[in-house]
């Protein structure tokens, strides 16, 4: 498992069988990199999946950017739409495709109860490139506020939850 810290919150980065990495945050399971494609999960609603593909995909550019990778930037201003081709639905700015809506579902990435967004990154990026762009897009959300994920919200009065989700442990009286 790596680490890193954006200064913000601190990303964990597990490498799993399949050569996928899970990108984890003090909440739990925040997105997966896999080769040319970085995700993000957890969002409430499809408009809120859209506006943090928005920013991720504008940090990635950035990041790309500083590190001298070639990268397609949505310019302000341009319509933004989603279309559906193949079954899979496309956000797009000026008819680019920005990223790949992902709608709750038990088999996807994006998991039963959340929507999810994929950015298509640079393929040729290995593991180390990866992790550094992945970081870079998570700090971003965070500082958008477009970071928050279905387990951060809850009830008032609901229990706070550990970073694997379960419950803490409360003191009777």
């Amino acid at each position: 498992m790596d680490a890193s810290s954006t200064g913000e919150a601190t990303m964990y980065v597990d490498r799993n069988v399949d050569r996928t990495m899970t990108l984890r945050d003090e909440r739990g399971a925040v997105g997966w990199v896999r080769e040319g494609i970085l995700g993000f999960r957890g969002y409430h609603s499809a408009l809120d999946a859209i506006q943090a593909a928005l920013v991720a995909h504008a940090a990635a550019h950035a990041h790309l950017r500083l590190h001298g990778a070639a990268a397609r930037q949505c310019e302000p201003g341009r319509s933004l739409t989603t279309t559906c081709e193949g079954g899979r639905t496309w956000i797009r700015v000026g008819g680019a495709p920005v990223a790949l809506l992902l709608p709750p579902h038990a088999e996807l990435r994006s998991g039963p109860s959340s929507f999810a967004f994929e950015l298509l990154v640079p393929a040729y990026l290995g593991d180390a490139a990866s992790i550094r762009l992945a970081r870079d897009v998570h700090a971003a959300l965070l500082r958008s506020g477009c970071a928050r994920s279905v387990g951060d919200v809850r009830p008032a009065d609901a229990p706070a939850r550990a970073a694997d989700d379960r419950p803490l442990a409360t003191a009777s009286g």
